[in-house]
C-alpha cells in the first residue's frame, strides 16, 4: 500500500508539476507580449516627442515671423497715424489718401474716430 501511494503522490506530483510549468509559460508569453507591447508604446512616445519638438520649433519659427510683421505693421501704423493727423499742416494729398482709404474700406467709421479724424472725415468726404 505504500508503494501505491508513493505511486499516487508521485503522480499527483508530476500533474501539479506539468500544471505549473503550462502557468509558467503562460506568464512568460504574457510577459514577452507586454514587453512588446511596452517597447511599441515607447517607441510611439518617441515619435510623439519628436513630432511635438518639431512643432515647437515651427511655432517658435512662426512667432518669430508674426513678431516681425507685427511690429513692421506697427511702424506702418504709427507713420500712417503720424502722417494722417498732420495732413492739415502739408498739404490736401492726404486728404485724398484718407478718402482713398476710407472708400476702399482699409479705414472705417471706428478707425477714423480711433484715429481721432472724425472732424476731417466730414470734411473730406465732401
Amino acid at each position: 500500500m505504500e508503494v501505491q501511494t508513493l505511486s499516487n503522490t508521485l503522480v499527483n506530483a508530476n500533474e501539479q508539476l506539468k500544471d505549473k510549468n503550462n502557468k509558467i509559460k503562460t506568464l512568460t508569453e504574457n510577459n514577452e507580449a507586454l514587453n512588446l507591447r511596452v517597447k511599441t508604446l515607447n517607441d510611439t512616445i518617441k515619435e510623439k516627442d519628436n513630432e511635438i519638438s518639431f512643432l515647437k520649433s515651427k511655432m517658435q519659427d512662426l512667432k518669430n515671423t508674426l513678431d516681425y510683421w507685427k511690429d513692421k505693421f506697427e511702424k506702418l501704423i504709427s507713420f500712417l497715424y503720424d502722417k494722417l493727423h498732420s495732413w492739415y499742416d502739408k498739404d490736401d494729398k492726404y486728404i485724398d489718401v484718407v478718402n482713398d482709404m476710407y472708400d476702399d474700406k482699409v479705414l472705417d467709421d471706428d478707425d477714423v474716430e480711433e484715429l481721432d479724424l472724425s472732424k476731417e472725415k466730414d470734411d473730406f468726404e465732401r
